[in-house]
């Protein structure tokens, strides 16, 4: 998701307010990182007083570390860990009934979640996985993207349509017997149609060898 996206679902009003964006902005524009970056934000156990977000760049993964203290207000220390330095733990799935839990650990943080917060987590964790081992990276957000479980809506209604179309039996064509002409011999002038016949007409390979009575035997 965008900054601005985890702004707005902030399990606390003011975690990302705008005191903590007048800290986190600067340290994100000297790192390079675009105005409103696909980061993933873990809140931890008090994201009131301090929390972590994660931004993917081409050099790097970009890591700020928030804190917020009483007196002093926030604080924000950035750092830029290279994709050859980046620790990375497995990635794990696991399915109950409908709902599936995902566990990420990304360097000594563990990114967990489960159903669409875990489809969340899956698609960062393959970004990185991409980034780490010098492939292009995939979509952040491919809400389009057909599972293992099956086609989408409209994947299904597109498939129920070819199958419908596909199910229908061709038509015999028209020009069954052998030798007769077909339709773009007889849109062409030029190409004369050949006469009809039947399977089975015509010489065999005994009559062909058969001399003919009509043509005169020469003579020893």
């Amino acid at each position: 998701m965008r900054l601005s996206e985890w702004r707005a679902k902030a399990p606390v009003r003011d975690a990302l307010g705008a005191k903590v964006m007048a800290v986190v902005t600067p340290v994100l524009g000297v790192l390079d990182v675009e105005a409103d970056p696909q980061v993933w934000v873990l809140w931890g156990d008090d994201p009131n007083s301090r929390y972590t977000i994660f931004a993917p760049i081409p050099a790097g993964l970009v890591v700020v570390a928030v804190r917020s203290t009483g007196a002093v207000g926030p604080r924000a220390a950035a750092k830029i860990v290279r994709w050859s330095r980046l620790q990375l733990g497995e990635l794990s799935v696991e399915t109950e009934g409908p709902h599936r839990m995902i566990s990420f650990q990304l360097e000594s943080s563990v990114l967990r979640g489960a159903d669409d917060v875990a489809d969340a987590v899956g698609r960062f964790a393959l970004v990185i996985f991409a980034a780490v081992e010098g492939r292009p990276w995939p979509a952040f957000d491919a809400p389009g993207r057909r599972r293992a479980g099956g086609p989408t809506g409209a994947g299904r209604s597109a498939a129920k349509g070819a199958k419908g179309t596909g199910s229908a039996k061709r038509a015999p064509s028209a020009g069954g017997t052998i030798g007769a002409a077909s339709p773009a011999d007889r849109a062409n002038p030029k190409l004369p149609a050949l006469p009809a016949r039947t399977a089975g007409s015509g010489p065999t390979a005994s009559n062909a060898a058969r001399p003919s009575a009509d043509r005169p035997r020469t003579q020893p």
